[in-house]
Formats: structure tokens, sequence, C-alpha cells
């Protein structure tokens, strides 16, 4: 059983050490993986700041933009464009851009009616200005034409440019960023998975809490039992010294009596030895004749001898009264001592189940694998202890046997005492008869005559023999009495061969000592026949007297030696007890020993358990950073989700504003043949701000990436210095218990001096209580002990019969626990490797992409550069223009005075360029109707000159409209001298009715514009 048992704590054991180093690679891959996610929770955060830092630098911008918009349709007095969503006013723009281009495209040489209309200017300016502002003019608009050409060209060729290269690297951030968010929210439900499951742990650590609580509360109660124990164990001690101090007494006591019955003996044989030279001189003294005396001499010394034994016998009855009394109060003591022993025993064996509970819950509880070795060496070594326990039970066992059969012994001898006591009783019932017998024959002699001397001295021989046989019988059975006594008492105390031959050969002594004196009586009998007269009849009968004290002497004698050999007997018994009780007092001491090592194994226990209990504090502190950690995690993915959704609203938008944004820089390259320069020029700025900008971003995100890595740089450093530390710490843990283990064998090694110390002061202490006889007590507490110890050992067996087989239950139980923890164990760890591969694939896709993006970041910045050279070429030319202009806007007055204005205020300047625009424009138009109606009037000649001053009013009021402008071509030819006259002293009427004419221009759609050149084109056609 023992071996089986072994295996199963090895098998154990090893088990447990592979759960533990599995727990501890899955609890590493565990920290592994939360490490790689808190790196990617970190490259999203940072990335949703860089992200979030260009959305609040293009904010402003835009909003900048809308203004400056804005503002510009204030200043040409569009307010309700201006209001209006951008959109619509890209709408307006377009609308204009097809009317300009219409425009142009109708433009074609000048014919005769141009000069109509150059009349007409020249009677507005000179002439000599005219033609001086006129031909620079042409010349500025064909090198801003050839320009604009090859600058619209530019920028198509790189717009194209950068949308293919865009295309791609926006498919692949879209890509990116679905994956992103499908691995964020695989990593929710990870981080949900992880918090269930510490969920489930934090379960069972309170589980365990709880049941580490119940051991240490059974702990505190076995600490308390022991006290009790110690208290009880020190009661008894002190009750056991009182008994023994009693017991020596009693040895004393005995010893006295003893003494005094050997004086007795002494005394008594001194008092024959003179009874017997009083019969030799009675004797001679009859011979003489001296009869008188004799026989008061004689019956003094019957009387007093019979007094004598009277005492005796009252004297030892009243011992043997004592000795019932004593017997009586040990066997109540015995009973009480068995009764402690019981409840120290029942005690113990609940220590012991107490122990093997703690044993089984200490090896049930989780990160328990390294100290479980310790626990079940004790457990082994309380084992070995247990069997040299049992062992040691079943000597004293055997011990109490034999004391039994002492008790047994000593029960006989006290029936002994009583069957001599009865003796005692029969001789001083007979003594009377005697007084009798002896006082009739004294009466009879003075009767009978000297004449029947003859008669009776015939007869006296008869009487002698009948009397010599009488007696001899008597003695016989007395004898055979006595030996049956001595076999009865030889098969109850089952007496040693040796000292039933010893009594043997006493009592056959007694017999012939008995049968010589009868011989002797017998033969002075004959010799006084023949020497005595037949009226001596009284001296025959005074010897009879004589031989029959003679015999109650002897008697007395046998059972004197009797009670001798007794208290020999009891003596070297006496002597056997006190050397078991030496024995057992040894192994008394040797048990204190073994409990307080079991104690101090308790304590080493309790440590243990308090050490567990810190470390399962620690491991529920770091659940706690972890379950607060993991909060974190899930407040930065749910920030992160936010973002990404206002980044992908943002993105929709971007992307809205971009292709808002290519539709008006698609319609701005045709806008910029027909703009002037200075538009060109504020376009480039702000391109050049938002390139500018764009290029801050860049470094800024760059600085920001390399903060990033040395951040992350420092934290490896820091991790790996916090690795070393907790490393230095297990050293030191190791060394802490090295020197804890040393400290324990030092204080164990002190603690058998000590108890070295303590035996021999012990020892010598009972050496000196042997000399005063205190091993009679000790002989009282082992058999005590020993009954104690049978009944232990009993409840012992059938105790540990039941522990076995409720252990074998739970080891069963606790394998099939085993098997199911191995199976789900297995399935945790199939299951965490594949996530583990998982996640490894995806930190490789990642992996992947940001290389992409860096490969991507390096094509951005080798754009950037390609950029920045066209920039410069541009911002060249950009000044060349400028030049240009200035010295173009040198040349007319009217000019210099919108300069001097924009100079001044540095925000009119566009609206000063956009009215000389729709000034050029309407004087383009003006001429291309003059040409077109000179044309006509030489095909037409039939429409009177009313229509088409009637055709001629709506003007003002209709706006710059196509079908407006061709009608306003016949009302110029007819009124062309008037207007001439009139508009010379009046030009600022002129350019007020062009602004008024201009800013009640509306808003008009596009379809409205297609519908009104349909109407142009079919007027042109009905008036050919």
């Amino acid at each position: 059983m023992k071996e089986l048992r072994n295996s199963d704590c090895l098998e154990i054991t090893l088990l447990c050490f592979i759960i533990s180093a599995q727990m501890e690679k899955h609890a590493n891959r565990v920290h592994t993986l939360t490490e790689e996610r808190e790196t990617l929770s970190h490259g999203c955060e940072k990335e949703n700041k860089q992200f979030r830092h260009e959305v609040k630098v293009l904010q402003p911008k835009q909003e900048v933009q809308i203004k400056e918009v804005e503002e510009m349709l204030y200043q040409e007095g569009l307010s309700e464009i201006a209001l209006s969503s951008p959109s619509e006013q890209i709408a307006y723009l377009l609308v204009e851009r097809s009317t300009l281009l219409q425009k142009l495209e109708a433009r074609g040489p000048k014919p005769e009616s141009q000069r109509c209309m150059t009349s007409k200017f020249l009677k507005e300016h000179p002439q000599e200005n005219f033609e001086q502002n006129h031909q620079p003019l042409r010349r500025e608009q064909e090198k801003h034409q050839e320009h604009v050409q090859q600058s619209k060209k530019n920028v198509r060729e790189s717009h194209n440019e950068d949308l293919e290269k865009d295309k791609p690297s926006q498919n692949c951030l879209e890509r990116n960023a679905e994956q992103v968010a499908e691995r964020l929210r695989m990593a929710q439900e990870e981080i949900r998975r992880l918090t269930d499951e510490l969920q489930g742990k934090e379960k069972e650590q309170s589980k365990l809490d709880s049941a580490l609580k119940k051991a240490q509360l059974e702990i505190e109660h076995l600490k308390e039992n022991l006290i009790k124990l110690k208290e009880n164990d020190s009661v008894d001690l002190q009750k056991a010294k009182e008994r023994n101090q009693r017991l020596d007494e009693e040895i004393l006591a005995l010893r006295n009596r003893v003494r005094s019955l050997d004086s007795e003996k002494k005394v008594l044989g001194e008092v024959v030895e003179r009874l017997k030279g009083k019969i030799h001189e009675s004797q001679e003294n009859k011979q003489l004749g001296n009869h008188s005396p004799g026989k008061t001499v004689g019956a003094e010394q019957r009387e007093q001898i019979l007094k004598m034994s009277q005492e005796k016998i009252d004297i030892f009855e009243s011992k043997l009264s004592e000795e019932r009394e004593r017997r009586k109060q040990s066997t109540s003591d015995l009973n009480t001592v068995q009764k402690a022993l019981k409840v120290d025993s029942e005690e113990l064996q609940k220590s012991r189940s107490e122990l093997i509970c703690l044993y089984n819950e200490i090896q049930s509880l989780p990160r328990a694998a390294e100290y479980r070795d310790n626990y079940l060496i004790t457990y082994d070594l309380l084992q070995r202890e247990n069997s040299e326990l049992e062992t040691k039970v079943l000597k004293l066992s055997q011990e109490f046997e034999q004391l039994n059969h002492f008790t047994v012994e000593r029960k006989t001898a006290a029936t002994n005492l009583i069957t001599g006591e009865n003796i005692c009783k029969d001789l001083v019932s007979k003594e009377p008869i005697l007084e009798v017998e002896i006082q009739s024959p004294k009466g009879e002699e003075k009767e009978l005559c000297p004449e029947l001397g003859e008669s009776k001295q015939k007869e006296i021989p008869e009487e002698s023999v009948e009397e010599g046989t009488l007696p001899k019988e008597r003695q016989e059975e007395k004898d055979s009495q006595q030996n049956q006594d001595m076999k009865g008492g030889e098969q109850q105390l089952t007496l040693k061969p040796e000292e039933t031959v010893r009594l043997r050969e006493e009592l056959n002594c007694v017999n012939r000592s008995f049968l010589p004196s009868q011989s002797s009586g017998d033969s002075s009998d004959d010799c006084g026949t023949q020497y005595l007269s037949s009226g001596e009849k009284q001296k025959y009968q005074q010897q009879e007297d004589i031989q029959q004290l003679r015999q109650n002497l002897h008697r007395l004698q046998i059972l004197c030696s009797s009670a001798e050999k007794e208290l020999r007997y009891e003596r070297g018994k006496n002597l056997d007890l006190k050397q078991h009780n030496s024995l057992l007092q040894e192994e008394s001491i040797k048990i204190k020993i073994e409990l307080k090592q079991a104690q101090q194994k308790l304590l080493d226990g309790t440590k243990m358990c308090s050490s567990l209990t810190a470390e399962w504090k620690h491991g529920q502190q770091k659940i706690r950073e972890l379950e607060l950690e993991v909060l974190k995690q899930d407040q930065s993915i749910k920030s992160q989700d936010n973002l990404k959704e206002k980044l992908a609203q943002e993105k929709s938008k971007v992307a809205d504003a971009e292709e808002k944004i290519l539709d008006l820089q698609q319609k701005l390259e045709h806008a910029h043949k027909v703009c002037l320069t200075d538009t060109c020029i504020s376009g480039k700025k702000q391109l050049e701000e938002r390139i500018k900008e764009a290029l801050e971003n860049e470094a800024k995100t760059k600085q920001l990436y390399q903060e990033e890595q040395q951040k992350r740089k420092l934290l490896d450093q820091n991790v790996n210095e916090l690795q070393k530390q907790v490393r230095i710490l297990q050293d030191k843990g190791n060394q802490l218990e090295i020197t804890s283990s040393q400290q324990q064998s030092r204080i164990q090694q002190q603690e058998a001096q000590l108890q070295k110390y303590l035996e021999n002061k012990k020892e010598k202490s009972d050496e000196h209580l042997k000399s005063n006889g205190d091993l009679s007590e000790k002989l009282s507490k082992l058999q005590q002990e020993k009954e104690a110890l049978c009944t232990e050992y009993a409840q012992l067996l059938k105790q540990m019969d039941a522990h076995m087989r409720d252990f074998n239950e739970k080891h069963h139980h606790h394998k099939v626990k085993l098997g199911r923890v191995k199976n789900l164990l297995l399935q945790e760890v199939e299951l965490r490797e594949k996530r583990i591969e998982h996640l490894e694939n995806e930190v490789r896709i990642l992996q992947h992409q940001v290389e992409k993006e860096k490969a991507f970041q390096d094509k951005i910045i080798a754009q950037n550069d390609i950029l920045l050279l066209e920039k410069r070429n541009l911002l060249e030319k950009l000044t060349e223009k400028e030049e240009l202009i200035k010295s173009n806007k040198g040349v007319t007055s009217s000019v210099q005075n919108k300069v001097l204005l924009l100079d001044k205020e540095n925000k009119h300047l566009q609206e000063t360029s956009l009215w000389l625009k729709h000034q050029v424009g309407f004087l383009e138009s003006i001429i291309r109707s003059i040409q077109i109606r000179r044309e006509e009037e030489t095909k037409i000649s039939n429409i009177p000159e009313f229509e088409v001053f009637y055709k001629i009013l709506p003007l003002p009021n209709s706006s710059f409209s196509g079908t407006g402008l061709v009608e306003s071509d016949g009302s110029l030819q007819g009124i062309e001298e008037n207007k001439s006259e009139e508009a010379m002293p009046n030009p600022k009427s002129s350019k007020s009715l062009s602004c008024s004419q201009n800013s009640k221009a509306g808003y008009v759609n596009v379809p409205f514009l297609k519908e009104t050149h349909c109407i142009v084109e079919e007027d042109q056609k009905s008036e050919l």
C-alpha cells in the first residue's frame, strides 16, 4: 500500500509540474500577445493623433478659403451667391466660364464694323493713348495665353499623374483601414474573451480564498488544540508525579511492614526456642516430680502466645484493608488516565485528519506546484512517523498485556492473603476448644484412681498413636489445601517454573520438619510410657498440647514464609515494572519530541500557507493591473473606433471636396485662358502655401514618428531593466529560502540540543526519584497509558482503515478531475495556439503593410521634391509675369489709378481685375456684334430702324447673357453717333452702368444657358 501511495504521489507531483510548466508557457504567450496588442494600440493611437492634427490643420485652411471666396463675392456684389453652398458657387462659375468661352470662340478677324466701335472708343479716350495702350495689351494677352496654355498642359499632366498615383495609394489605405478595423474587432473579441477568462479565474481565486481561510481557521483550531494538549500534559505530569510520590510512600510502608514481619519472625523463633527449652526443663522436672510449677508456666506461656497471635492477626487485617483501599484508588486513577489518553488519541486523530485535508486542499490549489515537493516530503515523513508510532503502540499493547498479567498475579496474592486470614480465624476459633480440652484432663486426673494406672498405661500408647495419627491427618489435609491453593495461585499468576519449584521444595521441607517432630514426640511418648506410671496422664496431655502449639507455630511459619516469598516475588515484579517504566518514559519523551516536531511542521505549513496567501494577493494585484490595462485598451479602442468613424466621414467629405476641387480645377483651367495674371498669382500663392503646410505637416509627422521610435526604444529598455530586476528579486528570494532553511536546520539542532539537555536533567531527576521510590507511581501510569494506548490503537486502526478508504476514493476522484483538467487544458492550449498563429499572421501582414507605407512615403517624398522644383520654376515665371504686368500697368493711367488704390487697400486688387475682365469681354462682344450687324445690313435691307431701336431698349434690365449681347449689336448701328457725343462728357456714367449690369447679373442655371444658346442660334438663322 505504501508503495502504491508513493507511486501515486509521484505521479501527482509530475502531473502538477507539467501543468504548471504549461500554465507558465501559456502565461508568457499571453504576456507577449498583450505586449504586441499594446504596441499596435499605441501605433493606432499615434496614427489617430496624426490624422486629427491633419484635420485640425485642414479645417482652418478650408475656413480661410471659404471666407476668401465669400469676400470676393461680396466685393463683386454677389452677396446672394456668397451665402449659397460651394456647389452652387461652382455652378455659377461654370456658367460664366461657358459664356466666356463662347465669346472667345465667336471672336474672329476685325471687320469694318470694328471701326465704328473704335471711333466710339476714340471719342471716349484720346486716340493716341488708345493705340499706345491697346498694342501692349494685345501683346500681353497673347503672351499670357501662351503661358496659360503651357501651364494648363503641365497642370493637367501633373494632375493626371497624381490621380493615377493616388488611386492605388488610396485603395491601399482604404484596404489597410478595413484590415485595421477588422483586427481591432478581433482584438476586442479576444479582449472580451480574456476578460471572461479573468472573471472565471477570479471566481476560482475567490473559491481558493475561501478554502485558504478555512485552512487557516483549521490551523488555528489545531494550534489551540495543541496548546490545550500541552496544558493537559502538564496537568497529567503533575498528577503522575503526585501518584508516584504516593506509590513511593506505599512502597516504604510495605518495606517497613516487611521489616516488622521479619522482626516478629525472629521474636517468634526466640519464643519457640524458649518453649523448647522450657519443655525440656518440664520433662526433666516431671521426671524429678516437680509437676505443679511446670503446669502453671506452660499455661501462662500458652496464653501469652495466643495473645500475641491475636494481635498479629489484627495487624494483618488492618494492613489488608488499607491495601484494598489503595488498590481501589489506583484502579480509579488508571481509569481516569485511560480516559485522558483516549481524549488525546482522538485529538491526535483529528489533527491527522485535518492535516490530510490540508494536504489535499494544498494539492488542489493552483500556483502551488513549487511547494508541493516540500509537502510531499513532509507527508512521507509523517507517514513514516505514523508507522513508527504504530510499532510503538504495538509494543505498548504487549507491555500492557503483561501488566494485566501482573495485576492478575497481584489479585491472586490478595486471595492467598485472604486464605491466610481465614486460617488465622480458624485458629482463633479453635483456641477456646483447646482450652476446654486442656481443662478437662485436669479434672479427670483428680478423679481417676491409681487402680486404673495399668489400664491407662496400656491405653496411653494407643491414644498417643491415635492422637499422633489425628494431627497427622489434619496436617495432611491442611497441607493438601495449601498445595491446592498454591497450585491455583500458580495457575492464576502464571509464575515462572523456577519459583514454583522453589515453593514446592519449601513445602516438602516443612512437611519433613513436621514428621521428625512427630516421630520425636512418639519416641518421647514411648519412653515416657516406659518410665511413667499410670498416674502421670497429665504429663502426656501437656505434651500433646505442646505438640499442637508446635503445629500451629509451624503453620504460622509456613504462612510467614509464603508471605515473604510473595513479597520477594512482588519486589522482583516491581523491579521489572520499574524497568518497563523507565523504557516507557523514554518512549514518552520520544513521543513528545515527535509531537514537537509535528508542531514545528505545522508551523512551517502555516508559514507556507501565509506565503501562498501573500503570493495570491500579489497575483490579485497583477490581475487588477491587467484589468485596468484591459479597460484602458478598451477605452483606447473605442476612441480609435470613434476616430476612425470620424476619419471615414472626413475622408468621404475630403473625397467629395477633392472631386469638387478637381471639377473646379478643370473648369478653372479653361477660365485661366481668359483671366488675368493676378488670379494666377493668387492661386499659385495659395498652392504654395498649401504645399508649404503639407511639407510642414510631413516634417511634423516625421518628427513624431522618430519620437515614437525613441519612446519605443526607451520602453524596450525599461522592459529589459524590469526583467533584470525580476531576475534579481527571484535570486534574492531563492537566497532567502536557502538562508531560511539553514536557519530552520540550526533551530532544529538547537532544539535537539535543548531536548538532550532537558533529557539529561530529567534523567538526573528520575534517578533521584528512583532513589526515593518513584518507580511504583510510574508503574501505575504506565498501566493506565497502556490501556489507553490499546484502545487508541484499536481506534487508530479503525480510523486508518476509514481514512484509507476515503483517501482511495478521493484519489480516484482526483485522478478523474485531473483527466478532465488535462483535456480542458489541451483544448485551451490548442485554441490559444490557433489564436497565436492567427495573430502572428496578422502581425506579418501589418509588417508588410508598414513596409508598403514606408515605400509610399518615400515615393511621396520624391514627388514632393519634384513639385518643389516645379514650384521654383513657376515662381520664377510668376515673378517675370508680375514684372511685365507692373510695366504694363504703368502705361495706362486708368490702370495706374486702380493699382494705387489696390496698393493702399491690398484687398481690392482682385475686384479691379475682374472688372477689367468684364469690360474687355463687353468690348469684344460689342465689336463682334458690330461686325455681324454690318454684314447683315448688306444682306438684309427690309428691317426698319424702329424695330432695331425697339430691340435695343431692353438692354439695361437684361443680364450679360448670350441673347442680350446678340440683340444689342443691332441697336448699336443706328445710335453710334448719338451715343458717341453723349459718352464724351460722362465716361463715369458708362462705368456705373456696366457695374450695375454686372451687379444685376444673377444666378443662371446650366439648362437655362443651353436654352438661351439655342435661341441665339435660331435668331441668327432667321436673320440669315
